[in-house]
């Protein structure tokens, strides 16, 4: 209760009595929900702190009674009124903060009281002290508090070190500190500002970063109200329910205040509000309390030019004034007799522990501090200049097999076998290299040593100053990762651009990319891929939504009403499948906020933990693909396989080749004709890794090595891309069965027979979370290679599984010195006649190594000296996003396009689902289920010739039952994706969760639909499962589809299934298909008789799916989704759908578009299948015969 702030922001809206009025209608309400609550009041100003109720035992109480009202409650609305306006009027203080400290205090102490008044207890010898109990809290086990400061003035940094120990006092009690600030702020001119400080009318109640603490340290609530006539309301709605009900609670969103949200424990000075950094220190003591920054005395005698010159070899400015505060003069040292050091203390160059028993290793040259490596040629040593940055800087070499237009027109080599080495060929096995001084056929041995001795000094460089130390002398750092996952995403996008969209246009936009992520945890390239195909405006244009401002995007959905054609182009176009390593690589689909997780399945083989050497997982991976793809395979598979080295760095792509061999072998089985690889590489100097490129240059139409720019210039590494799958089947591979023992190195060169016998814990079965399928027994159906078919693609992947295998044998077999490996891939002579390979991969091993050196030397440069910086970085990032069309927005919980936290316009239109919103709003009306279907009756069949052209014919599928064992209704859905939760409202003025038990669905964010849970059934078992079969869509992924025609609706509901949909999984998604009304007895007569295990009379007629599944049809929708008097028919010599305008009308295949139905106009007929009790309505039995009647008589249309 400060007066002048009061008086300087009183309003006619709010003022400090309506204040008052507001806290006594809190505080009646708080008295009468129980007999046994309690209330004090305590009043504060800048003079003093009073207890306005209950009053003193010196005061007498009131004596007032109001008719009606309770006495209690009379007398103490009565008692602090008056004593308010007591207090306010002894105060003649012009300050306008308060010291609440002292309240605080006052309120524990008179809790602490009435817990010994209410809990008496006899104080024997040895008993614990008062002091002990209020440790303890023993005293009030019985009786609980809680302390409510409803605060206008702002802080005063003297209190915070008395509030917080009685914030710690409270903490020990348990009593939680509820604060509620009120928005007061003073005008810019006032009168009474005249008498208070200058700068208090420039001031407003900020958010109390002390209150904000005592909340969050006590478990209390902080609110910062925005609008303060509403006090009373928030009051009861948030502070007056109990302790136990505030975790149920919807806190009001304090965004809305225009103030930053979140406790601030950032470590601050509490007398000035300043953020403690380097170089400011506040002292406290004495006079000079508040008076941080010094003015130079004008009659100081030292030469200006002297102190400007200090000032500007200075770091920081703030380390000027404390040195003047302690009384400094240029060329003098501190202390009373100038003994202290004149010249600048010196950086410290001591890295963490080193010199604490460091021992260098003898024979190599490693880095020592204060000396710095530098090559004895010239041209390896770094010097400004020297490297250039730019967009254009990445290295790309290109090789081959050969020209010969017949191998690419037949396919591939008709035989590789005369290239192949076995791995039980003596020629193949060799010593394990220890060592790379001497692997010097594809590189200079002077490069190579060179490159080895830099990398030496990097051996004893702590990893956080050598990655420090890239972060400034690397050019390209700046990019990172963007808007993706991790910094592999943004190198794919590089390389992406590079290659002119080989990998994201390597299908046609209107159709569905598929793509396999091996050994490439946590997914950055599988968001990637999702982001570019998966968002309209990114598929076919030259910007990216990112690139748009807010308003544009707000816009986007009045866009569609006025160009209904804006969005026809598929929304949702690939599908991925990963296989990598369980645990702490495994994928991060629930991170994936770029592009849609739905749209990617994570798999890990039969073994279920991800392995890529087992066979059986290799195998397992295949099949999946192999049934997800109708057996052709995927577009393009990308890897990125990759682990600890540390210790052996240099060793590295001896480390890496097995890893090498297995993502070559699973794209070689899983791609499809044509398909492109991508595979991370490092060194490429040892014979298996130059044996594995050429054998792959074999199958593929050309091979490329690349080194991007976001691959950093000082590592090894660097990405083979192999370009168009030459084979001369028209599917993919697919791999061998894997035996069911440990297998030898000889394969047989012939299919095996094999079937598994055996099942493992959980096979065939789908897990809970659906994130990802386990291997079925219809696995076994797909993949399988056949060798007569693929040719030398076949004869590869045999090869490559023995080697793999013989591989794994020599892991655990060899030991010690004697240690044999497999050295070699292919035969050395084919290597030697190779002249063209060898040149390029001598090229582009020898101008790599020049530039690592160049860039390793620029690395020792950077830590030898802290000082240095590369200035070129932020321009770069810029030229690069630009090329790569990437935009410049950073990672963040809502950029465009669509997050699973983001929601877009129509849904905000149509739902009032906001950012951080978890409620949601009631359906409009023209969007209602209930009002978009009506029961057909013998009415609807007396205009049949009306219907007959005009609607649609949709079959569903029986319905699923809900949690409460009833009869799932057809209902609105909503999804927010796998980051949040699925809701769905029946009657459009509630939402639920989505609740079907053992169902777990995939949508994309953002997609709203009309639909219904079903039935279906496995035609070979006859198990059951549950799906989601769509009627119409209004949003997909956040795109507006509202104003599109239904049929477009539909097939954008077809490819959104098509996408989420994955072998083995639990539930699916399915859109019925369209049919005309004319065909429909056709179709019925044609349904055959299955048995169902939900029916017990025989067999029923069953809808079959082409993937194995069927349902048993429950009724049928006739759509209506054309205006009158318009029909459609299909023409008998181009398939195409036009449109007939009255009985003998004009006909035209491109109807206006006002005469086709949008979402909220089309209207559903729905026909049970059989007979219902209802009088007047029909069955389908009767549409069938209605229809065959009118069939007779009518024309069979027009045709062009």
């Amino acid at each position: 209760m400060t007066p002048a702030w009061w008086g300087l922001c009183e309003t006619n809206d709010f003022s400090l009595p309506q204040c008052i009025e507001a806290v006594l209608g809190f505080a009646n309400l708080h008295m009468m929900l129980s007999p046994l609550h309690e209330l004090v009041v305590i009043g504060i100003t800048p003079d003093k702190t009073e207890f306005l109720f209950p009053a003193c035992s010196s005061e007498s109480a009131a004596e007032a009674s109001h008719d009606g009202q309770y006495d209690l409650l009379g007398r103490m609305n009565d008692m602090v009124r008056r004593r308010a306006f007591e207090v306010v009027n002894e105060s003649h203080a012009h300050t306008t903060t308060v010291v609440l400290a002292g309240a605080v205090i006052k309120a524990l102490c008179y809790y602490l009281r009435r817990c010994r008044e209410l809990n008496p207890t006899k104080r024997e010898e040895g008993e614990s002290s008062d002091g002990d109990l209020i440790e303890s809290g023993e005293s009030s086990e019985k009786v609980s508090g809680r302390l409510l400061i409803i605060k206008a003035a702002d802080d005063n940094p003297s209190q915070y070190l008395s509030l917080m120990n009685a914030v710690f006092t409270a903490q020990k009690l348990k009593i939680p500190i509820d604060s509620c600030v009120l928005p007061l702020s003073p005008p810019v001119e006032s009168a009474l500002g005249k008498m208070l400080d200058r700068n208090t009318t420039q001031k407003q109640t900020r958010h109390s970063s002390l209150f904000q603490q005592a909340a969050d340290l006590t478990g209390g609530i902080y609110l910062h109200i925005p609008r303060a006539g509403g006090l009373l309301q928030y009051l009861l709605s948030v502070f007056l329910p109990s302790l136990s009900l505030r975790h149920r609670l919807l806190l009001p969103d304090i965004s809305s205040s225009g103030l930053s949200k979140g406790v601030d424990f950032r470590a601050a000075c509490f007398c000035h509000r300043r953020l403690i950094d380097l170089g400011y220190v506040c002292s406290m003591s004495g006079e000079n309390s508040g008076k941080h920054i010094l003015k130079r005395k004008s009659d100081d005698s030292v030469d200006d030019r002297a102190w400007k010159k200090k000032r500007e070899d200075a770091v920081d400015d703030r380390a000027w004034k404390i040195m003047q505060t302690m009384g400094y003069r240029p060329g003098q040292g501190l202390g009373v007799n100038a003994q202290g050091v004149v010249e600048p203390i010196a950086l410290s160059k001591q890295k963490g522990r080193r010199g604490l028993g460091l021992v260098e290793q003898s024979g190599s040259a490693v880095y020592t501090p204060g000396v710095l490596y530098k090559s004895t040629d010239p041209q390896l040593v770094w010097s400004d200049g020297i490297d250039s940055a730019s967009a254009d800087g990445d290295k790309i070499w290109c090789w081959e097999a050969s020209n010969d237009d017949a191998v690419k027109r037949n396919g591939a080599h008709a035989s590789l076998q005369h290239l192949l080495l076995s791995p039980l060929d003596p020629k193949s096995l060799g010593p394990a290299i220890s060592s790379m001084d001497n692997q010097i056929q594809f590189c200079s041995g002077h490069l190579v040593r060179e490159m080895l001795t830099y990398k030496n000094q990097l051996d004893h460089v702590e990893k956080r100053t050598v990655t420090e130390c890239h972060e400034r002398s690397n050019p390209y750092e700046l990019i990172k990762k963007g808007i993706f996952l991790n910094r592999a995403a943004m190198k794919l996008a590089n390389m992406d651009a590079v290659l002119h969209g080989l990998f994201t246009n390597a299908e046609n936009k209107e159709s569905i990319l598929y793509f396999a992520d091996v050994c490439a945890g946590p997914g950055g390239f599988s968001e990637y891929i999702l982001w570019r195909r998966c968002n309209a405006v990114s598929l076919g244009s030259e910007s990216n939504l990112e690139d748009h401002e807010d308003g544009d995007i707000a816009n986007h959905s009045e866009a569609s009403k006025d160009d209904p054609c804006i969005l026809r182009v598929p929304q949702l176009a690939a599908k991925g499948f990963g296989l990598t390593l369980k645990g702490d690589c495994d994928f991060r689909t629930m991170d994936f906020l770029a592009g849609p997780s739905e749209a990617f399945l994570p798999h890990y083989g039969l073994d279920g933990d991800g392995d890529i050497t087992k066979w059986a997982n290799l195998s397992s991976f295949a099949s999946l693909i192999g049934r997800s793809t109708g057996g052709l395979g995927v577009h393009i598979l990308l890897a990125d396989g990759g682990f600890d080295v540390s210790g052996k760095e240099n060793l590295q792509e001896v480390q890496s080749k097995r890893i090498y061999l297995c993502q070559c072998l699973c794209a070689l089985i899983t791609l499809r004709p044509g398909g492109h690889f991508l595979t991370k590489l490092f060194d490429v100097l040892t014979e298996f890794s130059a044996g594995l490129i050429f054998l792959m240059g074999q199958v593929f139409e050309e091979v490329m090595i690349v080194k991007p720019v976001t691959s950093r210039p000082a590592n090894s590494e660097r990405y083979l891309v192999c370009k168009n799958l030459l084979s001369p089947a028209s599917h993919m591979a697919g791999c061998l069965p894997a035996p069911r023992q440990k297998p030898t190195s000889e394969i047989s060169s012939t299919n095996t027979n094999f079937k598994q016998k055996w099942k493992r814990p959980g096979q065939g079965r789908n897990p809970g979370s659906g994130a990802h399928t386990v291997p079925v027994a219809d696995d076994k159906e797909y993949g399988l290679l056949d060798l007569e078919k693929t040719g030398a693609v076949g004869q590869l992947i045999r090869h490559f599984l023995a080697v793999n295998e013989a591989l794994g044998s020599v892991d655990q077999s060899s030991a010690g010195d004697a240690k044999q490996d497999i050295l070699r891939l292919c035969t050395p002579e084919a290597l030697a006649e190779a002249e063209q390979y060898q040149e390029f991969l001598r090229q582009s091993n020898e101008e790599m190594i020049v530039d690592q050196c160049i860039a390793l030397s620029k690395l020792l440069a950077f830590i030898h000296d802290p000082r240095l910086s590369e200035p070129r970085q932020i321009e770069v990032k810029k030229s690069c996003m630009a090329k790569w069309k990437m935009g410049t927005r950073e990672r963040g919980p809502v950029p465009w396009p669509i997050m699973s936290a983001n929601h877009s316009a129509v849904i905000h239109e149509i739902l009032g689902d906001k950012e951080r919103l978890t409620s949601l709003n009631p359906v409009p009306v023209q969007y209602r289920p209930n009002l978009r279907e009506e029961r057909c009756t013998s009415g609807h069949l007396a205009r049949i010739d009306y219907l007959f052209g005009s609607h649609i014919v949709l079959v569903t599928g029986s319905p699923a039952t809900t949690a409460c064992s009833a009869a799932a209704e057809r209902m609105l859905i909503y999804s927010r994706g796998e980051r949040s939760s699925i809701y769905c409202t029946i009657d459009g003025d509630r939402w639920e969760n989505f609740d079907q038990p053992t169902q777990s669905l995939r949508l994309p964010p953002g997609t709203l639909l009309w639909g219904q849970p079903t039935y279906e059934y496995n035609q070979k078992n006859g198990s059951r499962r549950r799906a989601l079969m769509v009627f119409d869509i209004a949003c997909v992924y956040g795109h507006d589809c509202r104003f599109l025609p239904y049929r477009e609706r539909m097939k954008l509901a077809q490819r959104m299934a098509d996408v989420v949909n994955f072998p083995g999984m639990r539930s699916s998604v399915r859109v019925p298909e369209l049919r005309r009304l004319k065909d429909f007895p056709e179709y019925v007569s044609s349904l055959p008789l299955l048995p169902c295990k939900d029916c017990s009379g025989g067999n029923v007629q069953m809808h079959k799916y082409d993937d194995g599944m069927a349902f048993r049809p429950d009724s049928v929708l006739l759509v209506n989704h054309l205006a009158e008097p318009w029909s459609e028919e299909v023409s008998r010599t181009t398939g195409r759908i036009y449109y007939v305008k009255g009985d003998f009308g004009e006909t035209t295949f491109d109807i206006p578009s006002d005469q086709q139905f949008t979402f909220v106009q089309t209207r559903f007929i729905v026909v049970p299948w059989k007979a219902q009790s209802s009088y007047r309505q029909v069955s389908v039995n009767e549409l069938v015969e209605k229809i065959k009647w009118f069939r007779g008589k009518s024309d069979e249309g027009f045709d062009y």
